[in-house]
């Protein structure tokens, strides 16, 4: 199925990547510029989903110490604490 084209860009390759693009055309039969097309689809749609939790995986977790001071006093007292990653 052919695309319905919005607008243009003009890229500038180097060498190396214009021969790949243009090899990459000829063996799929297409032309370099659905080749080009196909790859910045490919590239901004296929983004994988990151959730909260791993955004915020490092900040996540629970201390159990009875030792741990509550409240205010526990930023202080874990200044030193390394978490255990197993």
């Amino acid at each position: 199925m052919k695309q319905r084209l919005s607008g243009s860009i003009t890229v500038r390759l180097g060498a190396r990547a214009l021969k790949l693009v243009r090899a990459r055309a000829r063996a799929q039969q297409v032309s370099a510029s659905d080749v080009v097309r196909a790859l910045i689809e490919a590239q901004l749609t296929e983004a994988p989903e990151v959730s909260a939790l791993e955004l915020s995986r490092r900040w996540v977790g629970a201390i159990r110490d009875v030792k741990l001071p509550a409240g205010a006093k526990a930023r202080e007292a874990l200044s030193d604490w390394s978490p255990d990653r197993r």
